[in-house]
């Protein structure tokens, strides 16, 4: 390996290593470390070939890494003590990577690392990177500016919105239209991180935080839900009201499988209204709307027993 004198990983045969190309724009450019700094990588252990990969261009580039570990199990309920701000603060480090995966299970805890790392007071710059594989680090090489330049217009779009509306097909045949208001400021997340602070990489999104309380309209969800996939043809149609599912506009359909009630689907804690488990019934014909029992959705805090279902 040798260095350009951009500082630039690249191989002896001139031909570029995506996945080196990866990790030097995070050093470089993400976390802006210079040489002497020191780098900490916390790393699940599923992830060790993009930590060694990070840590091998870091100390091309004279960063010192240090790769510290840890098991999927030490993430599920809080993480590890020794990742937090009060343990690692005595080695000083300028930069720190998370390296993880992103499940369900594990989100919380990285979020609550990742929160403390970023209001420890420190000025280290905290990259946050959950499903990013040696592979995926490919995707991390770009140019910063050009993405903070594409970050800026979009904020400037959605700076002036009041509304966003979302459009799903129904299962008429007809768009469904789901208004959502913006009364909030857009975040800007270019994938250079600032002292102090942690974000993702590789990023380059704007983001507005909507105001679901003022949600109206209808919506047709397909697709996927938190740990319920839908398949080809399934739906569940909904018409929201002051950002409140309405109880007698639900519909669904789903298909039967062979051997298990076709799974169930939540939706957050709604104190007024919302929807709970869909069982499809054993016996029915695939295709067959099965919405669930009044019982089922009343289990759902604070819904009315007394709901029924539109069927479409």
């Amino acid at each position: 390996m040798t260095i350009s004198s951009e500082g630039t990983a690249a191989n002896v045969g001139n031909e570029y290593d995506a996945s080196r190309a990866g990790a030097t724009a995070l050093i470089n450019d993400g976390l802006r470390l210079s040489s002497g700094d020191l780098l900490f990588i916390i790393c699940q252990e599923e992830y060790r070939p993009a930590a060694d990969c990070i840590a091998d261009v870091a100390r091309i580039l004279g960063v010192n890494a240090r790769i510290l570990g840890f098991r999927r199990d030490e993430f599920l309920n809080g993480y590890k003590p020794s990742f937090g701000p009060d343990f690692i603060r005595a080695d000083a480090p300028r930069g720190i990577v998370v390296l993880m995966e992103w499940s369900p299970e594990t989100t919380s805890a990285r979020l609550d690392l990742l929160q403390n790392l970023g209001h420890s007071g420190q000025n280290w710059r905290v990259a946050s990177m959950p499903g990013v594989d040696v592979q995926n680090l490919a995707l991390c090489d770009g140019s910063i500016a050009n993405l903070a330049t594409s970050c800026r217009l979009v904020f400037a779009a959605l700076a002036r919105a009041r509304t966003a509306t979302l459009h799903t097909p129904n299962p008429s045949g007809n768009i469904d239209s789901l208004v959502v208001q913006l009364d909030s400021i857009p975040i800007i997340s270019s994938g250079q991180i600032e002292d102090g602070t942690w974000g993702n990489f590789p990023s380059g999104e704007t983001f507005i935080v909507p105001t679901p309380k003022r949600s109206s309209g209808w919506i047709t969800i397909r697709g996927s839900l938190p740990r319920t996939p839908l398949a080809a043809g399934e739906w569940i149609r909904f018409r929201v009201s002051d950002g409140k599912i309405v109880a007698d506009s639900l519909a669904a359909q789903t298909r039967q499988d062979e051997s298990h009630d076709w799974g169930q689907v939540r939706h957050g804690r709604n104190r007024a209204q919302g929807f709970g488990r869909w069982h499809q019934q054993r016996g029915a014909p695939r295709g067959k709307r099965c919405p669930a029992s009044q019982a089922q959705i009343a289990s759902v805090a604070g819904l009315p027993k007394d709901v029924k279902l539109q069927r479409l």
